[in-house]
């Protein structure tokens, strides 16, 4: 059997987790999304299936009266659901136009997050007008003081993202 012969899945699968805070409340609700692609394929057609998996889910409910981050996408940047932060890739906050549209869901009282944070230059414009940053624990050890201190300083939470050990989510608390 080729590999031309058997059936490609296009769909997104989204995965909902909860995000707790030190005391183990759980503070909000994160969709990750996994998109299959294939090497060559033009990231339009990712943020398609995103967004057909998004049509076909109702984040309200998922959301279960919480914050509800989800992976962004110029769709969702537009959406005015009150229970969505959108979760800006770093990707994502380079590209033409996201810093217009960051800034009509700010003006609206909407929220957003910037997804592994790391002090660039694009993620430094949106910081301003974002609610919450995630920072990789793991990758950015070194520098999560420093990165959670910038963000606090421009009024945004922090989500300690990436941790695999109860000691590493303590030591991500105590960071900041």
């Amino acid at each position: 059997m080729s590999d031309t012969a058997a059936p490609r899945w296009s769909g997104a699968a989204l995965v909902n987790q909860p995000v707790a805070d030190p005391s183990g409340r759980v503070t909000a609700y994160a969709v990750r999304a996994m998109v299959p692609t294939q090497h060559g394929d033009p990231e339009d057609a990712a943020e398609v299936s995103l967004d057909a998996a998004y049509d076909a889910t109702d984040l309200s409910t998922l959301s279960a009266g919480q914050p509800l981050l989800v992976d962004a996408t110029r769709r969702v940047l537009g959406s005015a659901n009150p229970a969505v932060v959108a979760r800006v890739s770093p990707s994502l906050a380079r590209e033409p136009g996201i810093e217009r549209l960051v800034a009509w869901r700010h003006a609206r009282g909407l929220h957003t997050a910037l997804d592994n944070f790391t002090a660039e230059d694009a993620q430094l414009t949106l910081l301003p007008m974002t609610r919450f940053v995630t920072v990789d624990v793991v990758r950015q050890a070194g520098r999560l003081v420093e990165l959670a201190g910038l963000a606090h300083d421009l009024g945004a939470e922090v989500i300690a993202d990436g941790a695999t050990t109860w000691s590493s989510v303590e030591q991500s608390f105590a960071d900041g």
